[in-house]
């Protein structure tokens, strides 16, 4: 699956290419901006990536995982990215350098992802249509601002399209071993973002529909999911000895589903029902949320469905996760060219499925799974990134679809005029 040999020169050689420029791009992107991808400041710790920096400096020296907690343990965050970054900054020592390396580390990171590209969209479609996605990949803007920014996106990428891909190959060439592969992605993914835990359900809707044997379901579920539980126990060991008991991943708040709850904020009436609440008091906990977004569907239930279901899908996809200006690049530009690739993948999407050539199951599951465990939450391009890999493929296939098509037609035409003329003449 994952060999070129078979491959012609020229689109073997198209994609080296490919992945050389991609390669060298990131790194000058990341050479150049360095620390004007961070998001906050080391000395106020007021975001995302320099709270992980914080973490793994304080892991790395006391062996405690905190997050605006210290020297409290934290359960705000999954442990992944910090453990990385410790990693460098063993080597590296301090954040700048650190920081940097880790940058290029992505780099390269998200050069190997163009050859995975390739992969699935050749085992999916054909090379040309893969060569094709790759080609717009090393044209998305968002793909070298996530090689710059210190988060878990790129990582989670990775680990996911090796997860896909192994999918991919389980499902055409069954085996225990290459199952415990996935079991062991999937948990290695959720030490980033456990949002990837449910992704078995996938592989067994797509169990039933290829018509699988209960006998090699049931050995394959168990697979799996042992295999997911053994990876991932060191953390929920961790977890029981700090707090006390079981705890799977993270007890983080449930602010970005108070965000993203209908517009308006919080409606009046709910603090009539629920007088316990004060709406002078800020309550993002989970409970408390899910007592809201219940409240909405009570009392506006087709506005909450269509915001649910409707707007806040489109919100989702409306903007590219591209924060910060690129080669003079600026954002709307880079916005525009987000929209059009995610129209185009929308109706090659359809084309897939309307034509019915080819076995599109598990990566339109996969994009209506990311879709559907993120509507709860506030419409945030950064979720959807993960999954833009998707529309790529399907805009690819719209594409090279109706290139051939343009050159079919104008083949037929070119031979009806040649046979015109020779009837002519004779």
């Amino acid at each position: 699956m994952f060999s070129l040999q078979r491959e012609k020169p020229a689109i073997r050689n198209t994609l080296f290419i490919l992945m050389a420029l991609v390669l060298v791009v990131s790194v000058a992107t990341v050479l150049f901006y360095g620390d004007r991808f961070l998001l906050g400041t080391y000395a106020k710790l007021n975001n995302d990536d320099v709270g992980y920096m914080y973490a793994a400096k304080v892991l790395l020296e006391e062996g405690t995982l905190v997050y605006k907690s210290y020297p409290d343990p934290t359960l705000f965050i999954m442990p992944g990215l910090p453990i990385i970054l410790a990693f460098f900054m063993l080597i590296f020592g301090d954040y700048e350098t650190t920081a940097a390396a880790f940058r290029l580390f992505q780099c390269v990171l998200q050069t190997a992802m163009i050859y995975f590209l390739f992969v699935i969209g050749r085992q999916l479609f054909n090379s040309k249509v893969a060569l094709a996605a790759c080609i717009i990949a090393a044209v998305y803007l968002p793909n070298y601002y996530t090689s710059g920014v210190i988060l878990s996106e790129s990582i989670f990428q990775f680990i996911f399209f090796l997860i896909i891909c192994m999918t991919l190959w389980a499902l055409n060439k069954p085996s225990t071993g290459r199952y415990i592969v996935i079991g062991i992605l999937i948990a290695l993914a959720c030490y980033f973002k456990p949002q990837i835990v449910l992704f078995p359900l996938i592989i067994g809707i797509t169990w039933l529909t290829r018509k699988y044997s209960w006998k090699k379901m049931i050995l394959y579920t168990i697979t799996i999911v042992m295999t997911v539980c053994v990876v991932m126990s060191p953390w929920w060991v961790r977890n029981y000895v700090d707090f006390g008991k079981f705890i799977p991943f993270t007890t983080s708040s449930g602010n970005p589903m108070l965000m993203g709850i209908l517009p308006g904020g919080i409606p009046p009436e709910f603090y009539n029902k629920y007088p316990q609440y004060s709406p002078d008091v800020y309550d993002d906990s989970t409970e408390t949320v899910g007592k809201i977004i219940g409240f909405n569907f009570e009392t506006k239930p087709f506005e909450s469905i269509k915001w649910y279901v409707f707007d806040k899908v489109l919100l989702s996809f409306e903007h590219d996760f591209y924060w910060m200006d690129l080669w003079g690049i600026a954002q709307e530009p880079a916005r525009v060219g987000h929209v059009i690739l995610t129209l185009l993948g929308a109706a090659g999407l359809l084309l897939v499925w309307f034509r019915r050539k080819h076995d599109f199951t598990v990566l339109t599951l996969t994009l209506l799974y990311f879709i559907g465990v993120h509507i709860p939450f506030v419409a945030f391009s950064r979720y959807m990134y993960p999954i833009m890999f998707i529309l790529t493929l399907t805009g690819a296939y719209l594409i090279v679809y109706l290139f051939e098509l343009g050159s079919n037609l104008s083949s037929s035409r070119s031979k009806k005029s040649t046979g015109t003329g020779m009837k002519l003449e004779g």
